[in-house]
């Protein structure tokens, strides 16, 4: 049994690229092949940002599979702008690591808050950026594109080096964020949240007990 999410109107063809230890896979589309990974770990580009991430982490194409669920109880990546509605199972218990990389769009960057960080010009990383409730956002504008991070405690750390290998292809192209879609996080309250960590957390997080009566 299945339940549906709501999320914005996909977007853009991902063009994806992942190369593993012992083979690799091209999407339709995908421009270019980036250069092997160290051992353990799988390559993934898209819309010229390149990320290495480990290898058992699944890799999910959104314009593919654009009613796929953005699952947060297992490590994924997911490249694309999710659909509005996805097809997850009713029940996700959990948490672990993710990653989403989206095409920075009027729609996307409404998800941007006072914590997203800016990658510098020439640059795919921000070192500097801050996590807000489990979340690390980056705009990467010289790729045009917004990444998602999410993570536990735990796992922070493994998101943190996954994101600090990021790296710039020559096929990325540059898309600014408008300062003005950085919306402070009070904003965000009460209007509910779609980005792609709140509707992990909402997919993921088991209903609350009811009080035990006296």
């Amino acid at each position: 049994m299945s339940s549906r999410i709501p999320w914005r109107v996909r977007a853009g063809t991902a063009a994806l690229t992942v190369l593993a230890g012992v083979g690799a896979f091209t999407a339709p589309g995908s421009a270019a092949a980036a250069s092997p990974p160290g051992a353990g770990r799988q390559t993934v580009s898209y819309h010229g940002y390149r990320v290495e991430i480990p290898a058992d982490w699944q890799v999910v194409d959104l314009a593919e599979n654009p009613r796929a669920c953005l699952r947060f109880d297992r490590p994924a990546v997911y490249l694309g702008e999710p659909s509005e509605q996805s097809d997850c199972p009713a029940h996700l218990l959990g948490r672990t690591a993710g990653l989403v990389v989206e095409p920075l769009t009027a729609r996307s960057a409404g998800q941007a808050t006072a914590a997203t960080a800016r990658a510098p010009r020439g640059k795919a990383t921000a070192p500097a950026a801050v996590s807000s409730n489990d979340t690390i956002q980056i705009a990467v504008e010289d790729a045009g594109v917004l990444v998602t991070a999410a993570h536990t405690p735990a796992t922070e750390h493994l998101v943190r080096d996954v994101l600090a290998s990021a790296a710039l292809t020559p096929d990325a192209r540059r898309a600014e964020l408008p300062r003005a879609a950085q919306r402070p996080e009070a904003a965000s309250w009460p209007r509910p949240d779609r980005s792609p960590a709140a509707t992990w957390a909402r997919a993921s997080t088991p209903a609350p007990r009811p009080p035990r009566p006296p």
